[in-house]
């Protein structure tokens, strides 16, 4: 297990796997709500998935991701690429190899089942807790989410039910839930600048600030590699940018 990231937990908390990120939340703290968001293409499933793994792989800690968009097979692949540092247009078989034999031995539990709805959701994450000793759970993403039948004609409405009972689900259980969320596509002011993402900026976005412990937001302002972690609410810490690097051949997230 490495520990070199995680001086500025508290005892409970799960290191991010980010220095820096750590430092500044203090890591994934029990019974919290964390939302991750970001425009569409600019990493949100694949930030989740590093911080993920960050988890299973090197703290060894069981983590379930439930992948409402993606199939497991195509999410699978996205891991290894990630784990075994590959070109994503090339395929290294023997460091392959090597990353699939490290993601058997974690205790990373994926679930893909499409139109989950919450309640569908939290009786698995129930089993998850009592079968596997699950202490992190992931969900990608919300606006796939579906609430009761009685809510289906009022979204407002469904992504509060939601938002509620998976804050309840994340007390209840006692273990961090983390829920990437979509955001509003990039409006470029009249000069060109680009503008940063903020918490209104998410798609139904009063009820996820009313009801999230910490929220975050993905920021890539170019094709290029700079990326920034904008952590836009903390209820318990500072707000502040944590700046990284995406590094698209490899999927991954490192510190700037």
């Amino acid at each position: 297990m490495d520990t070199t990231n995680m001086t500025h937990l508290i005892p409970e908390a799960i290191s991010t796997g980010f220095n820096r990120l750590d430092e500044a939340i203090v890591g994934w703290k029990n019974s919290e709500l964390i939302i991750i968001g970001s425009r569409p293409s600019v990493g949100k499933t694949m930030f989740g998935l590093n911080v993920a793994l960050n988890a299973a792989v090197k703290q060894s800690i069981p983590v379930a991701f439930f992948s409402l968009e993606m199939k497991s097979d195509y999410l699978l692949r996205r891991i290894m690429i990630r784990e075994a540092e590959l070109n994503v247009d090339s395929i290294e078989w023997a460091r392959m190899e090597k990353a699939i034999a490290a993601l058997k031995d974690s205790p990373f539990y994926i679930d893909d089942t499409p139109c989950l709805t919450v309640n569908s959701f939290k009786d698995k994450a129930k089993e998850l807790v009592a079968d596997k000793d699950v202490k992190l759970i992931f969900i990608d993403y919300l606006q796939l989410m579906r609430g009761p039948q009685e809510y289906l004609a009022k979204r407002v409405d469904e992504i509060d039910y939601i938002v509620r009972t998976l804050k309840e689900t994340a007390k209840e259980l006692d273990i961090p839930i983390i829920v990437l969320s979509q955001m509003n596509r990039v409006i470029r002011t009249q000069t060109g600048s680009h503008n940063k993402p903020q918490v209104r900026d998410l798609c139904e976005s009063s009820s996820i600030e009313g009801h999230a412990d910490l929220i975050l937001l993905i920021d890539r302002p170019s094709e290029e590699e700079t990326a920034d972690i904008i952590i836009a609410k903390n209820r318990n810490g500072a707000l502040r940018t944590i700046p990284m690097r995406f590094i698209r051949e490899s999927l991954k997230f490192e510190e700037g």
